[in-house]
């Protein structure tokens, strides 16, 4: 392959062909990355996130090699009719498009990084380079769009360049970085920057009309819904009080071979237990369907739809125990029904529970649970969601509570 620029009035085959891949791959994102946000949420729009982040990390290469491939085999020397303001020009756009090529895909990843979303390389996942955070997230986002209308700006400025090279000074400038030396050639290749700009235009434009839309339509109602307060007074000697603050209620399952974790941030409960009475032990509690979390907008949007949890017709999952079994140690097994989207079915939840008190005399009750679902079981994923090749259908839940007795 040839490195070496052996004829010094043009670039070596090596930079041309980077220079036309990169060229190629960073037109198909901008169009990509402005249409997938207009997409519907679907198992399809997450796939073509994933490969957005994917050729995204191509550029990132692509540009290394350029980098290196101009140290091996610099470039030709500047024509002598250029002026010295044209020769400025084309290097400070260069020097911009490499900058703007490199801090558009690395911005990218630290604003998945930092909003706790995996970042792979078709399929391979890679190391999150920063921890979460949500500041940074945001920051990085608006940090990428920068980064993107900043490209497209230097990109006009270099199309804009080599079209008054090729058609008023008609010097072979644009001809010394094609493999063809055809004047047609480099009209197909204008005709289709064209359509590109063109494209990025119209893209532009429904994303205006949309948010406008959006804006002046009715805002929707926020996700989150006031959950009820726990009666305190129906709280019995042997009734427990959940301390929602020291307690959690999560769940974990895999997205294109990705696995995340959600919450519920909301949830209630009325317990009553005798480690030495377990016939009238009970539990009843409520889960608020619409404040599930998993670290992602877009995922949190989805999962309270309708194809989901499908929120306005069931706002909230209910489990109560049939009976209470003691096994082990400090080990129990609840046995009760668990209702979701308005299916209700049997599940056994096996728990540790350790019971202390407090020099007040106040007891503190610690429990710890997990078990096994499947989605489907419950209607959870409708229509394209229900395939397990987009999202797992098996899904773990995690429960810990920490409850006291007045």
């Amino acid at each position: 392959m040839n490195f070496e620029n052996t004829k010094k009035e043009e670039y070596s085959a090596v930079s041309k062909a980077l220079h036309w891949a990169t060229a190629l791959v960073i037109f198909s994102l901008v169009l990509v990355g402005l249409f997938m946000d207009e997409m519907p949420a679907s198992p399809e729009k997450f796939q073509v996130y994933g490969l957005h982040k994917s050729f995204g990390l191509v550029v990132l290469i692509l540009v290394i090699c350029r980098l290196v491939s101009r140290f091996i085999s610099p470039a030709p020397d500047a024509l002598k009719t250029q002026a010295h303001w044209e020769h400025l020009l084309a290097k400070v756009v260069q020097f911009a498009l490499y900058l703007l090529m490199l801090g558009l895909p690395l911005s990218g990843v630290l604003m998945s990084n930092a909003g706790g979303h995996p970042v792979a390389f078709f399929g391979l996942e890679i190391p999150a380079l920063i921890e979460k955070d949500k500041a940074i997230s945001k920051i990085m986002k608006e940090a990428h769009e920068i980064f993107a209308f900043g490209l497209l700006a230097a990109l006009a400025l270099h199309v804009a360049g080599a079209f008054k090279h090729f058609a008023l000074d008609k010097d072979t400038t644009m001809a010394r970085m094609m493999f063809s030396k055809s004047p047609v050639s480099a009209l197909i290749l204008f005709a289709l920057t064209i359509l590109f700009f063109g494209g990025v235009g119209y893209l532009l434009t429904e994303k205006e009309e949309n948010e406008k839309k959006e804006a002046s339509g009715q805002m929707p109602q926020s996700a989150e819904k006031q959950a009820s307060q726990i009666d305190f007074s129906a709280i019995g000697k042997h009734g427990w009080a959940i301390v929602p603050e020291k307690s959690a209620l999560e769940f974990e399952t895999a997205m294109n071979g990705v696995s995340f974790t959600g919450r519920f941030q909301k949830f209630e409960g009325n317990i009553i237990f005798d480690p030495d009475n377990l016939e009238s032990s009970k539990a009843f509690v409520r889960i608020d369907m619409s404040s599930a979390a998993t670290q992602n907008d877009e995922r949190d949007e989805q999962i309270v739809s309708a194809d989901w949890f499908d929120v306005e017709n069931h706002p909230q999952a209910q489990f109560e125990t049939i009976v209470i079994e003691k096994a082990q140690g400090n080990r129990y097994i609840a046995v009760g029904n668990l209702s979701i989207r308005g299916v209700s079915l049997p599940v056994s939840l096996p728990f540790t529970l350790d019971i202390e008190t407090g020099e007040n005399g106040v007891k503190t009750a610690h429990m710890k649970g997990a078990l096994g679902l499947n989605r489907l079981d419950f209607g959870i994923g409708q229509e394209e969601w229900a395939s397990a090749k987009n999202v797992d259908t098996s899904v773990r839940v995690h429960i810990s509570l920490t409850a006291l007795q007045p």
